[in-house]
C-alpha cells in the first residue's frame, strides 16, 4: 500500500507540471484533478476535499468553467461541478501552441529590427588598463583568434625583467602553438628579444612565427597586437607604467590590418642563423 501511495503521489505531482505548464494555475490543475476523482461536488466541498481556501477554490471553478473544463450540474446544496472529458485538455495545448506562433512572429520582427539597428548603430567597445596583468589578460584573450592570425608589433621594455612575465610570454607561446595560430611580427630590437627569449625567436617553424625588421626610424614606445575585430596598444605613462588601450571594432580592426599588412610587405624578413 505504502508503494501505491508513492506513485499516486508522482502522478499527481507530474499532472500539476504539465497542467501548469499549459497555462492552468496551481489551485486550477488540483480543482480539475479533484473533480475527476469526485464529480459533482460544490466548490464548496471540493475546496474541504483538497483542503484549500473556499475563495481560491471558488475563483479556480469560475476560470476552469471559462476555459469549457468543468460542467455545472443543479444540486440540493448549489451547483455542483463535474471535470469535462479529459480529452478537452488538448485545448490547452492548443491555445499555448497559438499564442507561441504569435510570439514568434513578435520576435522575429523584433531581431529583424536588432539587425537594422546594428547596421546603423556601431558597437564599439574600448577598455582602458594598467598594468602587467592586463597585458597578459589581453594575451591570453588573442589565443582564442577565429582567424587563426595575430598581427603584432613586438616592443622590448623593462616588462621583460620580470622573470614572471617572462615565463608567462614562454608559456603564452606553446598555447598559441599548440591552437595553431600563426604570428606575424615585426620588430626592431631583434637582439634584446632573442637574448630573452631564444627558442621563440629563432624557431619559427615550430612556433608558426615570421619575423621581419622594421627599420629603426619606424621604433616608437608602444606595442601593438590585431586579432579578428580587436586592436590591442600597449603603451606607457610617463612613470613607465603599462597603459593598454582595446579596442574592439570590425572597422576600426580591418583598418589597422591593412595598415599592418601595407607595413609588413615593405619591411625585411629576418631569417634565424644557425647556430
Amino acid at each position: 500500500m505504502i508503494i501505491n501511495a508513492k506513485i499516486v503521489v508522482d502522478q499527481e505531482t507530474t499532472m500539476n507540471d504539465i497542467l501548469t505548464k499549459f497555462g492552468l494555475t496551481e489551485n486550477e490543475s488540483q480543482i480539475y484533478q479533484g473533480l475527476i476523482s469526485n464529480p459533482l461536488c460544490t466548490a464548496a466541498k471540493i475546496a474541504r476535499i483538497l483542503n484549500m481556501d473556499k475563495s481560491s477554490a471558488y475563483k479556480a471553478v469560475d476560470s476552469l468553467k471559462s476555459k469549457g473544463l468543468l460542467i455545472g450540474y443543479g444540486g440540493e446544496t448549489g451547483l455542483e461541478y463535474r471535470a469535462a472529458d479529459p480529452d478537452s485538455l488538448l485545448g490547452l495545448y492548443s491555445e499555448k501552441k497559438a499564442e507561441l506562433d504569435n510570439n514568434k512572429q513578435s520576435l522575429t520582427a523584433f531581431i529583424d529590427n536588432l539587425k537594422t539597428d546594428a547596421v546603423k548603430y556601431r558597437n564599439t567597445l574600448i577598455t582602458v588598463e594598467s598594468g602587467i596583468n592586463a597585458v597578459q589578460k589581453r594575451m591570453r584573450e588573442s589565443l582564442h583568434s577565429k582567424e587563426k592570425l595575430i598581427r603584432e608589433r613586438f616592443r622590448s621594455h623593462t616588462l621583460f625583467d620580470n622573470k614572471e612575465h617572462v615565463e608567462f610570454v614562454k608559456r603564452y607561446a606553446e598555447q598559441r602553438r599548440l591552437k595553431k595560430i600563426f604570428i606575424r611580427q615585426l620588430e626592431v630590437d631583434f637582439d634584446f628579444m632573442n637574448s630573452r627569449f631564444k627558442d621563440i625567436m629563432t624557431k619559427h617553424k615550430k612556433y608558426l612565427k615570421e619575423v621581419r625588421l622594421l627599420p629603426r626610424e619606424l621604433d616608437n614606445n608602444n606595442s601593438l597586437r590585431i586579432w579578428d575585430d580587436t586592436v590591442n596598444i600597449v603603451s606607457y605613462s610617463d612613470n613607465d607604467e603599462f597603459i593598454i588601450v582595446t579596442i574592439k571594432d570590425k572597422y576600426l580592426s580591418e583598418l589597422m590590418k591593412n595598415m599592418y599588412d601595407f607595413i609588413w610587405e615593405r619591411t625585411t624578413k629576418y631569417t634565424p642563423q644557425k647556430t
